[in-house]
């Protein structure tokens, strides 16, 4: 719009608009212009931004400690607790202030079993449970008031009294139940269903219940997929252990006393392990079809920018694109902090998805495996061949990734025996090149950081700068994709060694995910001429 015409129009005055940017800060922008009468005063308005440490003390001078402290069920709600004969509950989970009765509160929590409920004693508010306030658990066992978390000795004398009763379980189905969710462990008397044509395996009604069981026979612990899923995203996020994960289930429970909850660290590592494994194979279409199973580095991603035949390139692909625009271009590279301890029962060790990820299978692999010694003339990490360590089943891991957007290459992984050697990576070519074509020619070069530390020699032959279509490739992308692998290493270094290979599976799986869903955003596009 001309000048000239605006100003018959109207005069217009600068406004702004919020937006966040990719690490979260609120930005400001010029918006739209907005037009308004001519008669009105024209003034540029910004917005006022505040530092960090002003939102501090703005904050600290409004009075939040009361509201707070409300919330913990205390203030003003003693009153409502003496109206009532039947107690006071107060839940710390739903949104909102609620209170209830014990009756109510069943009531209100039959599709939320797993919220956090406080009982008013007269004193102080303490933590109960469903199972002490609803049915059957206190009329049928008469134990509403026995805490399932009361430090009473041992678990199994707290529970004796549902285990050993096979009255109740045989004549009405019922059954104590250790259910562990993202907000904690808790305790319910379960009733199972006796309907005519209901399932009589009670690990299929659990699963159909969103709960996966701990065991087959008899479950008495279970998982809701929720906590499985938060498990599989802290895992690959915060590098979280099971350990470690639990514990803090353990501290949302109970952060006082939270040594008096069931332990069910072994149950998790367990489910974890099957769950990971089946959401995989559901991700890929595996589970659809019940006659198919993964073959070799089906449960992987690739790079989906790199040139692939029959994926992201026709089929007249040859004819059409010089050789060095479709090059695959890969770098491998060894991690020595990822190192597995020998198992002391390898025998017990069962593997669900041996080679279908981005480590080789390992009976071929193994087989493969020869005593040589590379010949290379000076190499330290060579010469580490020689180093002993007898409490290592391997002494670390060599990978392959594309060498232009350090996406980790489907089954080729593998782990080291003794240094760097050569055969090793022989093993990753052959295992992932055996569908190329013979004619195949193959251009070895060495990254940029290590070429310096070679020979002379190695310069004019081995240097990225005299390859066709190598760009601004550096060779040494892999030293970046170690650094957050490193950080799950020492929790990988005493697993078996199937529970290791699906766990760096994931990890691997994971990074290359995060490449895929961010590749649209990282190409600099000014710069390209195409």
């Amino acid at each position: 719009m001309p000048s000239q015409q605006r100003e018959k129009e109207g005069a217009y005055k600068y406004t702004y608009i919020s937006s966040k940017t990719r690490r979260g800060n609120v930005s400001w922008k010029e918006a739209d212009t907005v037009y308004e009468d001519y008669d009105s005063e024209v003034e540029p308005t910004s917005p006022v931004k505040q530092k960090h440490h002003q939102n501090i003390e703005d904050h600290s001078l409004v009075n939040y400690d009361r509201e707070i402290y409300d919330d913990f069920g205390t203030g003003g709600l003693i009153s409502i607790q003496r109206k009532t004969k039947e107690g006071f509950i107060h839940c710390l989970s739903c949104s909102g202030e609620h209170s209830w009765c014990s009756s109510c509160a069943v009531k209100a929590h039959q599709h939320n079993p797993f919220h956090n409920l406080q009982l008013w004693n007269g004193k102080f508010y303490e933590s109960t449970t469903l199972r002490d306030h609803g049915h059957p658990c206190p009329n049928v066992l008469q134990q509403s008031n026995l805490s399932p978390w009361s430090d009473l000795g041992a678990m199994e004398d707290v529970f004796a009294y549902v285990e050993g009763d096979t009255i109740y379980e045989t004549q009405l189905g019922l059954s104590n139940l250790v259910i562990v969710h993202s907000t904690g462990v808790y305790s319910h008397c379960v009733s199972w269903c006796q309907c005519p044509g209901a399932e009589k395996d009670r690990h299929l009604h659990l699963l159909k219940a969103k709960l996966f069981p701990a065991s087959i026979t008899r479950p008495q612990s279970a998982f809701t997929f929720d906590v499985l899923d938060n498990f599989l995203i802290d895992a690959l996020e915060c590098k979280t252990s099971a350990m470690s994960f639990y514990q803090e289930l353990c501290c949302f429970t109970n952060n006082a006393f939270p040594h008096t909850i069931p332990d069910r660290y072994r149950e998790l590592m367990r489910v974890s392990h099957i769950w990971r494994d089946l959401v995989n194979r559901i991700r890929f279409g595996f589970a659809h079809e019940s006659d198919r199973s993964p073959g070799p580095g089906d449960l992987a991603l690739y790079c989906p920018a790199c040139s692939q035949p029959g994926i992201n390139l026709p089929s007249s692909w040859k004819d059409t694109y010089d050789s060095w625009l479709v090059m695959q271009r890969y770098v491998v590279d060894g991690n020595f902090t990822a190192q597995h301890m020998k198992m002391k029962t390898p025998e017990d060790d069962v593997s669900l998805a041996d080679g279908k990820g981005y480590m080789v299978t390992e009976g071929p692999y193994e087989t493969h495996i020869i005593e040589s010694k590379s010949s290379c003339s000076n190499h330290r990490t060579v010469n580490a061949a020689n180093v002993q360590r007898s409490n290592l089943r391997a002494t670390g891991v060599g990978a392959t990734a594309c060498a232009r957007h350090g996406c980790f290459v489907p089954h080729a992984v593998v782990d080291f025996q003794k240094g760097e050697s050569i055969h090793f990576h022989e093993w990753v070519n052959q295992s992932y090149h055996l569908s190329l074509p013979q004619s195949i020619k193959i251009l070895p070069v060495v990254g940029k950081f290590h070429l310096s530390a070679h020979k002379l020699l190695c310069f004019p032959r081995f240097s990225l700068n005299f390859i066709t279509g190598a760009g601004h490739i550096d060779g040494e992308i892999l030293e970046t994709l170690w650094a957050p692998f490193n950080k799950i290493s020492p929790t990988a270094r005493s697993m078996t060694l199937s529970h290791r290979q699906e766990v760096l599976d994931d990890h691997m799986r994971d990074s290359n995910w995060k490449k895929l869903v961010r590749i649209g955003k990282s190409p600099l596009f000014p710069r390209c001429q195409l």
